[in-house]
């Protein structure tokens, strides 16, 4: 799962303008994780959110922490947010947005096999984390 970027940025360095790629591994998953794509984010976010959550009470899934990787262009973080908290509790969300070089007006998000824009990535985990967030940037063009 995962989306397109054009640079990465890890507590390390910050890349732009070359082929580049952050991995990040998790060891010792031993409760469930669920991977989710859903499409058709500029529709309406709140009901993307709603949908993921809707998928995660489908599988059982009480989420300790979401990854989200989101379209820039469609994604709204407020709306998507209260679909989700709307079907389900507060659930801690970490991720970034996918970009692009510029001027394609599309990115791509995907997970296993399938692959869309105007998406968002991502997997939940149940599982007692302990975690801090090491890097935090934000724009507004």
């Amino acid at each position: 799962m995962g989306s397109s970027g054009f640079g990465i940025l890890t507590e390390q360095m910050e890349i732009e303008q070359r082929p580049s790629v952050a991995v990040m591994a998790l060891q010792g998953i031993q409760g469930h994780f669920h991977p989710f794509l859903i499409p058709h984010l500029q529709e309406n976010n709140f009901r993307a959110g709603s949908l993921l959550a809707e998928q995660l009470s489908e599988v059982n899934m009480d989420p300790s922490l979401t990854f989200i990787f989101p379209d820039a262009f469609s994604f709204q973080h407020g709306p998507f947010l209260d679909g989700l908290e709307s079907e389900s509790r507060f659930v801690p969300v970490v991720g970034g947005c996918a970009s692009e070089k510029g001027g394609h007006d599309k990115t791509l998000q995907w997970s296993g096999d399938r692959f869309a824009f105007d998406a968002v990535s991502g997997v939940a985990f149940n599982q007692n984390f302990e975690f801090e967030i090491g890097i935090t940037q934000s724009c507004q063009p």
